[in-house]
Parts: structure tokens; C-alpha cells; sequence
């Protein structure tokens, strides 16, 4: 049992002849939320100091570097398997992968986010609420059993016209023209890396939201028109910039 307390410490009891357990000074200010993982081996902790933090359960040695957000920290959950994890603050939702030990893409960011929040069992779909009710549902990438492919790393590089030398500086290159791209994902294979790359390369009006979800941007959009003013207007705005930074890369919209 982990019991957090408002001072910033966590008191953990580990059998019934222990029953006052021992608390430990986790965070500069009260803990707001803390979960195990479904195995046991592991806590994770959100607090008004604005961190989380995931900590091995039965020494609470830290098993990452905290993670800093915005503002206080309001609920923190795992995902079924115990791989991936979820903090939420009141406009903000993080979702990290424990065996990476870091996070996976950027916040998502919403007025009024409530309490609610849950990850599937995989953590490939993080829900939470907001404010007026509603429920947002956002697609996570997949977790890889395979390693990245060299075609995939030479497509990435290549995409951004960067790329790292021996000696640790970032050296420029000529982008070859998105046609010339698509050609160095394999076309026969179905795993995720060349899902990915068919996504990436497939017209924006046609392709769905994410790799991950069979919801195109016209189903999406739709259901955008139902949405409250204000969460409706920052989604429009949202896809704007979307369409604006496909534009930049020589994708028509």
C-alpha cells in the first residue's frame, strides 16, 4: 500500500506486521496522485510541485529523471501491461513509455482538462476529460517489437536534411524531393515502420489522422462541428497549422 501525503512524502506499508510502514520525502510539495504498476514493481507520483516521478516500489529508488510540467500535477496512471504511463495536469496530458524511460511525442494540450484519465491496456490510446463534459481519445504510437529499420533511419535523416556525424556536430544535406523519399520505403511490407512511411507519403485529404486509427480528417472535422465554440475554434486552428507546416513540405493539403 502507498499512501501519499501532503507534505511531498510517500508512506509505503509492505506487510501487515508493518503497519505504519515508512515515509519518504519524494516531492517538494503534496503528492496529488499515485499508482502502482499492474505488477507491483513500480509507483508513480504527481504533485503540486509540478513534477512526476516513477520510483521502484519497494525501495522507491527513482527509476527515471522526474518529469517537469507547466503546473501541479493532477492525476498519474499506467497502462494495463505496465509499459507506458500518463500524467495529466489541469491543460496538459503526457504519455511516456517506463521501459524508454522518457515520453512519447509532445503534450497534448487542452483548456480545462479534468481529473479523468486512463490509458488501454497497450498504451496505445490515452482518454481523459475536459471541462464541459467531454471525452478526448488520442491515438499513441504502438510500442515496436522490431528494431528500426536502416531504410527507416535513412528515410528520417534524409526527411529532414540533417544528419549526425561521428563527431557529434549536425551536418546539412540535399533533400532529394519527397518522390525520390517515398521510394526508399519498401512497399510489400506491412510492418509498422513501412505503415508509417505509406501514411507519411499519402495525400493529406485522404490519409487517416494518425497511422494508427482509421479515422479520416473528414470524419474527424465533422465531429468537430460539434464540439463547444472554444474547443472547437483551438481544433480548427490546431489542423491549420497541420496543413500549413504539410504545405511547407511540398504536401498539398
Amino acid at each position: 500500500m502507498a499512501l501519499g501525503l501532503g507534505n511531498g512524502h510517500v508512506r509505503v506499508i509492505h506487510d501487515k506486521e508493518d503497519p505504519r510502514g515508512v515515509a519518504v520525502p519524494l516531492h517538494q510539495s503534496a503528492i496529488t496522485s499515485l499508482a502502482f504498476s499492474p505488477d507491483g514493481n513500480a509507483l508513480i507520483t504527481g504533485s503540486t510541485d509540478h513534477t512526476a516521478s516513477i520510483w521502484k516500489a519497494r525501495s522507491l529508488a527513482p527509476l527515471m529523471d522526474p518529469l517537469r510540467l507547466d503546473e501541479a500535477v493532477e492525476r498519474v496512471v499506467f497502462s494495463g501491461d505496465g509499459r507506458r504511463f500518463a500524467c495529466a495536469t489541469t491543460q496538459q496530458v503526457i504519455v511516456g513509455d517506463l521501459n524508454a524511460r522518457g515520453l512519447l511525442g509532445e503534450a497534448f494540450t487542452l483548456p480545462s482538462i479534468g481529473r479523468t484519465l486512463t490509458l488501454n491496456h497497450e498504451g496505445t490510446r490515452v482518454a481523459f476529460s475536459i471541462g464541459n463534459g467531454n471525452t478526448f481519445v488520442h491515438d499513441i504510437a504502438p510500442a515496436s517489437e522490431t528494431p528500426v529499420p536502416e531504410w527507416f533511419l535513412k528515410l528520417a535523416e534524409t526527411y529532414v536534411s540533417r544528419r549526425m556525424t561521428v563527431q557529434g556536430t549536425v551536418e546539412m544535406l540535399e533533400h532529394p524531393g519527397l518522390q525520390a523519399l517515398k521510394e526508399l520505403a519498401p512497399t510489400e511490407s506491412k510492418d509498422e515502420w513501412s505503415r508509417f512511411a505509406t501514411w507519411m507519403f499519402t495525400h493529406t485529404g485522404l490519409r487517416t489522422i494518425t497511422p494508427w486509427s482509421p479515422l479520416t480528417l473528414d470524419a474527424y472535422m465533422t465531429e468537430v462541428d460539434t464540439f463547444p465554440m472554444s474547443t472547437r475554434n483551438i481544433e480548427r486552428r490546431r489542423l491549420r497549422t497541420l496543413l500549413h507546416h504539410d504545405r511547407e513540405n511540398g504536401r498539398q493539403p
